[in-house]
């Protein structure tokens, strides 16, 4: 936890608060406190990514959703859960508006990984009549 925050404080120093690899490392930060029960810290924390990710990249940005993903998370950890269910019914309608039909595969993705080894994946491409190939490697 304190290389975690030593890395975003140098982060912040060197690049600004606004650098997309401080933000990162933000959000590393988040995801320790977190893991290690300081919800509250970790639910600001996360917070404070989603405001700058939004500002930088926009609301229909994919790190935008994810943020939103993460933040709802961490809410429904804190027994938020009507916070957290309407923070996640938001990502889905962004992901399915956004990203269309390859949105089914980007939840699944989350899940088990887009490892084009994982026999998981695999189904879900042929479920779906997908190559991971097409537009994975060359897409």
């Amino acid at each position: 936890m304190v290389i975690k925050r030593f890395i975003f404080q140098t982060y912040s120093r060197v690049h600004g608060d606004e650098h997309p690899d401080t933000i990162d490392t933000m959000n590393n930060l988040a995801s320790a406190l977190e893991n290690q029960g300081k919800l509250e810290e970790a639910a600001q924390m996360k917070e404070e990514v989603l405001s700058k990710i939004q500002r930088i990249l926009g609301e229909a940005h994919p790190y935008t959703i994810s943020g939103m993903s993460n933040l709802g998370s961490t809410l429904g950890d804190q027994g938020k859960l009507e916070e957290a269910a309407q923070m996640k019914q938001e990502v889905l309608l962004k992901r399915q508006r956004i990203l269309g039909p390859i949105f089914f595969l980007d939840i699944f993705s989350d899940r088990y990984g887009a490892d084009p080894l994982n026999s998981n994946f695999n189904l879900c491409c042929h479920l779906f009549k997908w190559k991971w190939r097409e537009w994975i490697v060359e897409g």
